[in-house]
């Protein structure tokens, strides 16, 4: 039972599966579009309200220095992540990497723990977003009913319209097609980014030096509590973390490290991404990198305008431009959280049905809703299922309470992922990895530890409502999900294409160029380094794209002869064809002549001659090596080239038996010579001429070449060439 509990599911097979027609995601997405769609996310509300509220807590003006330690602590992470959604470009992020380095029932767990992550997330902020777009109303005089402003503070019946609104609102969005929502997204982000930047800039004008005296204020001590509100490592060893000092740089760290929270769901994206070996380490890292700047600078900022002691707890930012004189700023800081909180929401919503439509791809939740939709090509099922859905949650609960639960499954999402980073390491050394986490192992385990350490520090009713959703988990996976999984069934091909067979030996594998699903390994075959996910349907050559024979894990979008590929395009055909059957043996040389002056009759006399045998060589199909044997003799001539055009000969491509039924070859006669309009081997043209067209003239018997011994016998006389090796044609 141990081993069905742990199956894994091989990357290439992993990468097979976004082939399939019905379940394939456009890719469309760049690494400018991976990058705004982590600033969009990870910049929320917590850029104008957690900057000032650390800093009068818990570390001062030394704030900035946590939000370094914690970028530093999901830098770590987000390396681990590089480095899979690079080698792995599947959608699920981290239950697709779990699924391929840890197995199945750990797999489905991290897919459990992020549905209901991204699904709180989302109604969390839709209901943040809620209330800001509520306070601006009543700034412009506009008053919605308590009934449709929520249940906070509601006597009898509430639900929050506006945030049941933007949830369906940008489900459509997300309906259309995922490149829209990264257009939206850009332009949100955009003047998110704006409004950051101007409250940056004016802020640094209003900045006085003396509010940073003490820069690292003296260590308070603070008492271990003792009921369930208290973080878990309190209740365990009775430590409790100190505020201020350089204890307190830490302490605030691990809170502020929840505001760099969502740089993961960007690896949501990995399969709809146009180049996901490139563009997804910089999607990841690159977002990391700007939002460490923005919080650092903005921490800079409001601990200069105001004295830490002084700030205030629920708007520090606004308040601290009122103290100075400047509060129309205040409004402009709302406008820049609002617009910042729909980028979240949709970002978010995003990434939760990319892991419900993986789930559903490998069987573990119903395949109905893996199928994509035929014009779009998103998975439109799961995103309106759960849009309603999370729409009803955040119109009626109030989730302030649930918000904990999002933090500690991203940190357990870290731990999975950093140590799947090891274990594929040894598992598969040989997988290309186009990105490499470096320091492996030791910066994966310190990805683990610091994980670890933040969910310690986190209340333990957040450990206790966790636990019961894990456990609600467990039920759904022995009673749905391990019978219909796909890989328990054995379903490890799509339906109707069976799996192409594998070499006999390794070194077989060698010569063939496959290149599978993004995987750069240049050496791969059918069955090979690549597995099943080699199934060639589409020959390109080399010339065409850096590619010989894709498979269908390759983007077989085109399926072209190499005649109406580039120029040069069907000299790599050759040249794969000739690294599959072997160098051919070279055809014998044919006797060359003097170029001399002729006359207009003799040149007009060779062209007939040349035209006259020419429909029976080119009307029927060249013989093969056995037909080509001289009447009367054991030997064997050497066999004519292949006259039927394609771009591959690999199995199952088109011109091999196995895709005949499905490809289109066809006979085209070789290109032709100076010396032989044939371009066949001489003996054989030689042998043709004679049978059909009767003796050679003149003209022609200057290029057959000398016969051998093998070639005497009975049959026919053929003609021999003259003994010099060079002598003029007569007319």
């Amino acid at each position: 039972m141990s081993n069905t509990l742990f199956r894994t599911k091989k990357v290439e097979q992993s990468i097979l599966d976004t082939e399939e027609p019905e379940h394939a995601l456009k890719k469309s997405l760049s690494a400018l579009d991976l990058t705004v769609f982590g600033v969009g996310v990870i910049i929320g509300t917590g850029i104008f309200v957690l900057t000032g509220t650390v800093a009068k807590n818990n570390a001062g003006p030394a704030v900035a220095l946590a939000f370094v330690a914690a970028g530093v602590v999901c830098a770590l992470a987000a390396l681990c992540y590089a480095e899979f959604a690079s080698t792995v470009p599947v959608a699920g992020s981290a239950y697709t990497f779990s699924y391929a380095s840890l197995g199945e029932l750990p797999a489905w767990i991290i897919g459990w723990d992020l549905v209901l992550e991204f699904a709180l997330g989302t109604a969390v902020v839709a209901v943040g977003w809620s209330g800001y777009v509520a306070s601006l109303l009543d700034n412009a005089g506009w008053h919605l009913p308590e009934a449709l402003s929520g249940r906070d503070g509601a006597d009898g019946f509430g639900f929050d319209i506006l945030a049941a609104a933007l949830v369906l609102v940008l489900t459509a969005i997300l309906v259309i097609g995922t490149k829209l929502s990264a257009r939206v997204t850009s332009v949100v982000v955009a003047v998110k980014v704006t409004v950051v930047l101007v409250v940056i800039i004016a802020g640094a004008f209003l900045i006085k030096g003396d509010n940073y005296d003490p820069f690292i204020p003296k260590a308070q001590e603070v008492p271990a509590g003792d009921s369930l509100q208290a973080p878990l490592i309190q209740l365990m060893f009775g430590w409790a973390p100190s505020n201020f000092g350089v204890m307190g740089i830490f302490t605030a760290a691990s809170v502020v490290f929840f505001a760099f929270i969502g740089f993961d769901v960007v690896a949501t994206a990995a399969e709809e991404t146009r180049n996901p070996q490139r563009d997804m380490p910089r999607g990841i890292l690159g977002s990391l990198v700007i939002c460490t700047a923005l919080y650092v600078a903005v921490s800079i900022v409001v601990t200069g305008m105001q004295k830490y002691t002084e700030l205030s707890v629920t708007a520090p930012l606004a308040d601290a431009f009122k103290a100075t004189g400047h509060p129309w700023f205040a409004g402009f800081i709302s406008f820049g959280a609002a617009v910042g909180l729909t980028t979240v929401c949709m970002i978010l919503l995003l990434g939760q049905t990319r892991v419900f439509f993986a789930m559903s791809r490998d069987g573990l939740l119903p395949r109905f809703f893996s199928q994509v939709h035929p014009r779009f090509k998103t998975p439109h099922r799961p995103t309106i299922l759960l849009g309603v859905l999370i729409a009803i949650l955040a119109g009626f609960t109030p989730l302030s309470e649930l918000a904990e639960l999002v933090n500690i499954g991203t940190l357990f999402a870290f731990v999975v992922v950093a140590i799947g980073v090891i274990v594929l390491r040894r598992t598969r050394p040989d997988l290309p990895r186009s990105f490499r986490t470096p320091w492996v192992p030791a910066l994966p385990i310190l990805s683990v530890l610091a994980s670890l350490w933040l969910m310690l520090n986190l209340p333990a009713e957040t450990w206790l409502r966790f636990a019961i959703w894990m456990v609600i988990g467990f039920v759904v996976y022995f009673l749905y999900g391990r019978s219909h999984s796909r890989l328990g069934r054995g379903e490890d091909t799509p339906a109707g294409r069976p799996a192409a067979p594998g070499p006999a030996t390794a070194a077989e594998a060698r010569p063939h160029g496959l290149l599978c699903s993004g995987l750069t390994a240049p050496h791969a075959r059918p069955g090979g380094a690549c597995g099943a996910a080699c199934r060639p349907t589409a020959c390109r050559p080399t010339v065409c794209r850096p590619t010989v024979c894709r498979s269908a894990a390759c983007r077989p979008v085109v399926r072209r002869p190499a005649a109406r590929c580039r120029p040069g395009c069907a000299g790599a055909a050759a040249a794969y064809a000739r690294t599959v059957r072997g160098p051919a043996t070279p055809a014998p040389r044919a006797v060359t002549r003097r170029r001399s002056s002729r006359s207009a009759v003799t040149t007009r006399r060779r062209r007939s001659a040349d035209r006259a045998t020419r429909p029976t060589m080119w009307s029927s199909p060249l013989p093969d090596a056995d037909s080509t044997r001289t009447p009367g003799t054991d030997a064997t001539p050497r066999a004519a080239p292949s006259t039927t055009r394609t771009t591959s000969t690999g199995p199952g491509c088109p011109g091999s038996p196995s895709a005949a039924s499905r490809s289109r070859s066809r006979s085209a006669a070789p290109r032709r010579s100076r010396h032989h309009p044939s371009g066949t081997d001489p003996t054989t043209f030689a042998a043709s001429t004679i049978t059909s067209s009767g003796p050679l003239s003149s003209s022609m018997a200057t290029r057959v070449p000398r016969p051998t011994a093998a070639d005497d016998g009975p049959g026919p006389a053929r003609p021999r060439a003259p003994s010099t090796g060079r002598h003029k044609v007569t007319g």
